[in-house]
């Protein structure tokens, strides 16, 4: 592990040093040993390859004991349980979600609190974990025991795999008296989608912004307020614009499947 981390400095590790590096591992990785790695990581040249390499390498029985499922925050509130992935290398993200208006990025999963180092770990340690082929046997007690009525995948990340949405549809189906909700930039996967979006209790949105302005999946959206199919919704009544938090319009993006208008960062 020393070896892996010698000589870089943060943010430098790109998808040939780490390949390389963890080819010369003999010993699995820990937690402990990610607060090392993660630092280290530059994300803009890293691929879910190397994701997926960096998982293969992970001693994923123990990292089942993490926080796997995170409470929400301010704007969400507590009655929510949130599972975020890695943004950007589990997304199909286009120029505006990677510079936005002012170069800087406009997904909220590259900016803020989601650059914290805790952030970062966390959702490599679960992209993990979504891995293993006993993830909703993982998933489901936690989920159960916790007890809230919502739930919404991937704050920060997306759908990476046919497998993977099976996995999180089949968790689904357990908690009938659970509320999902998710937004999804992949395209790739609109049959999965519109699937997952049949449960009753599980909703799907297209996410719409200025590369990207019209729907194309068969589902309801979450798109930016400039757009004009977002004006048109807000003006005859279609479209639902969020206050930013979730228990001052009761928790809209869960009951049912309008779309949704959200302002630009």
């Amino acid at each position: 592990m020393q070896r892996l981390v010698q000589s870089f400095k943060p943010d430098s590790i790109g998808s040939k040093d780490l390949g390389l590096r963890l080819s010369e591992l003999d010993s699995e990785i820990s937690k402990k040993d990610l607060d090392k790695i993660v630092p280290l990581l530059n994300y803009s040249d890293l691929t879910i390859k190397d994701l997926d390499l960096l998982s293969s390498k992970m001693d994923s029985d123990s990292l089942i004991n993490h926080s796997l499922l995170i409470k929400g925050n301010q704007k969400m509130g507590d009655k929510v349980l949130l599972y975020n992935l890695p943004g950007k290398l589990t997304c199909t993200p286009t120029k505006w979600c990677l510079e936005g208006r002012s170069g800087k990025p406009a997904c909220y999963a590259l900016r803020n609190n989601f650059r914290l180092l805790s952030a970062k770990k966390g959702a490599i340690i679960r992209y993990a974990v979504s891995k293993r082929n006993d993830f909703a046997d993982i998933i489901l007690p936690k989920l159960l025991r916790k007890k809230q009525l919502y739930f919404r995948w991937h704050a920060s990340g997306d759908f990476y795999s046919e497998e993977y949405i099976k996995k999180v549809k089949n968790i689904a189906e357990e908690c009938g008296n659970i509320l999902f909700r998710t937004t999804t930039h992949r395209r790739d996967f609109t049959k999965e989608m519109q699937e997952l979006n049949s449960l009753d209790n599980f909703v799907v949105r297209e996410s719409l912004e200025r590369s990207r302005p019209l729907p194309e999946m068969g589902l309801p959206f979450v798109g930016l307020e400039s757009l004009e199919i977002t004006k048109q919704g807000l003006s005859d009544g279609s479209v639902h614009m969020c206050p930013e938090f979730c228990d001052a319009c009761g928790y809209q993006c869960w009951h049912g499947d309008k779309s949704t208008a959200v302002q630009e960062l």
